[in-house]
């Protein structure tokens, strides 16, 4: 992973838009996909006009959210 690791005692690590698609196992187009119309899935910082990054704790919580949700325990139960 390409991750930005911070000093130790700061909270968010930041990654590529690469690390993100690795961590959940998508390509781009999905991804881009599911910010648009996954309403809970979490949105890129924008550095530059052509430079994101994500936060990888963001993204962590919304995939044991997205865990709990199929284990029913949490969430949307629709």
């Amino acid at each position: 992973m390409t991750a930005i690791n911070k000093p130790s005692g700061a909270e968010a690590v930041w990654g590529a838009t690469q690390d993100v698609m690795t961590m959940i196992g998508i390509k781009r187009t999905k991804l881009y996909t599911m910010m648009q119309e996954d309403k809970t899935f979490p949105q890129p910082i924008r550095l530059s006009r052509n430079h994101i990054r994500w936060n990888l704790s963001e993204i962590r919580q919304w995939m044991m959210g997205k865990e709990a949700e199929r284990n029913g325990l949490g969430g949307n139960n629709d």
